[in-house]
C-alpha cells in the first residue's frame, strides 16, 4: 500500500521515553483509552492491517503523541510511490484480460434474463 501508518514507530518512541523516565511501557489498550481511539483501530493501525484512517483518528493520535514529543502528520503517515515493477505488472494484467470480468458478468446476466438458473 502506498500510504503507510507508522503508529508502531511512534508507540516505540513513547515507550523509550517512558523507560528513560522509569515508567512502565505504554500498552496498546492504554494508548487506545487515553487517546480516545478504539482498541480495534489502534491494533489494526499498529499491525498495518488497516485499509483507511479517519481524520478524527489522525487528530486524536497526533494530539496524544504530542504530549510526549513534537509530532506531525508525516510522523504518523508516510506515502511511498508504487514501484515501477508493480505498476508494470498491474498494467500487463489489465492488458491481458481487460474484459474478462465484465464479459463473465454479462454472460451471467444473459443467463438470468433467459430463464437459465445460476450454477
Amino acid at each position: 500500500m502506498p500510504i503507510a501508518c507508522k503508529l508502531r514507530v511512534l508507540h516505540a518512541k513513547v515507550n523509550l521515553k517512558r523507560a528513560e523516565q522509569g515508567q512502565p511501557p505504554l500498552s496498546l489498550r492504554r494508548l487506545a483509552d487515553e487517546s480516545g481511539v478504539s482498541l480495534s483501530v489502534v491494533a489494526a493501525l499498529n499491525t498495518g492491517h488497516s485499509q483507511r484512517i479517519d481524520y478524527a483518528t489522525i487528530d486524536r493520535l497526533l494530539n496524544y503523541f504530542s504530549g510526549y514529543f513534537r509530532v506531525t502528520t508525516s510522523d504518523l503517515l508516510s506515502w511511498e510511490p508504487v514501484s515501477e515493477a508493480l505498476q508494470e505488472a498491474d498494467r500487463r494484467a489489465r492488458e491481458e484480460a481487460p474484459w474478462s470480468a465484465a464479459s463473465d458478468g454479462l454472460a451471467a446476466l444473459g443467463q438470468q434474463e433467459s430463464g437459465d438458473t445460476w450454477q
